[in-house]
């Protein structure tokens, strides 16, 4: 990788153990694939992803890649460009709809809290029927900052 690259910034960069949007998906009863790879921010292969077969893809875009506010159409494209992927098409996740955008802002820092929500309702979509991460994000939001809840922050959001 050329150096200055950010691993996440390329369409095969992923985080690793002890990255904190992988205590996460645990906390939500996920598995990282990538969890145990030695490297501490791998770039892997579609080889390497088609071996690992995941039921559920999860692509965390650089902000960046939102151009400021974050919008349903930006997130709907990243996603149809992973669905579009020629060497992904055997997976699971593919197959079954099963590609989610999160926003990196749900990743750490207090907002945490609403990317553990929706990736248990994306893991788990019949174990917490009550539970709406988009109405906890937007509470959150009120109460702490008193500000409301602006923009696409998952994609598709709710229970796929």
């Amino acid at each position: 990788m050329p150096a200055g690259m950010v691993p996440m910034a390329t369409p095969w960069g992923t985080f690793k153990y002890q990255n904190p949007m992988q205590v996460q998906m645990e906390m939500a009863g996920g598995i990282n694939c990538v969890g145990n790879h030695p490297a501490k921010a791998p770039q892997i292969s579609p080889e390497w992803v088609v071996e690992k077969s995941p039921d559920i893809f999860i692509k965390v875009p650089l902000s960046e890649a939102f151009n400021g506010m974050n919008s349903g159409e930006s997130m709907k494209k990243s996603r149809d460009e992973i669905m579009e992927r020629e060497e992904l098409k055997r997976l699971a996740a593919i197959k079954n709809g099963k590609v989610f955008i999160i926003d990196p802002k749900l990743c750490a820092g207090p907002r945490q809290v609403v990317g553990i929500c929706y990736y248990a309702t994306w893991f788990h979509p019949g174990l917490f029927p009550d539970l709406n991460p988009e109405s906890v994000h937007e509470e959150m939001l009120k109460q702490f900052w008193g500000i409301g809840l602006e923009g696409v922050w998952a994609y598709p959001g709710g229970r796929n």
